[in-house]
């Protein structure tokens, strides 16, 4: 389940990338409002199911906001866009789970 989350966490700071300009992404900024909100519509479409290119993913149990996790995903997304990479692992192949225990 925490990998679920870490996974959704990282895939929202991911799309916030694609709305925000860069100096507007930062971890204090973001409104009770805006976080609900994308929340809402990650759990809209995990209720429904979809398509991930040819693979179905099935419905599943909604997410609920994990702010240590939203701190890591953040950090992740900021350091991808500092360093103009993009991937799952950090720099020096750094997994989520370990950015997440790092963001407590």
């Amino acid at each position: 389940m925490t990998m679920i989350i870490a996974k959704a966490a990282a895939t929202a700071a991911l799309i916030l990338t694609s709305f925000l300009p860069p100096s507007n992404l930062t971890y204090s900024n973001l409104s009770e409002s805006e976080k609900q909100t994308m929340l809402n519509d990650v759990n809209r479409l995990r209720a429904k199911g979809c398509h991930c290119g040819r693979k179905y993913m099935p419905p599943v149990k909604p997410l609920i906001w994990n702010t240590r996790l939203e701190k890591a995903a953040l950090a992740h997304a900021n350091d991808m866009e500092r360093n103009e990479f993009f991937d799952h692992q950090g720099q020096h192949w750094q997994q989520h789970r370990k950015r997440a225990s790092k963001a407590a």
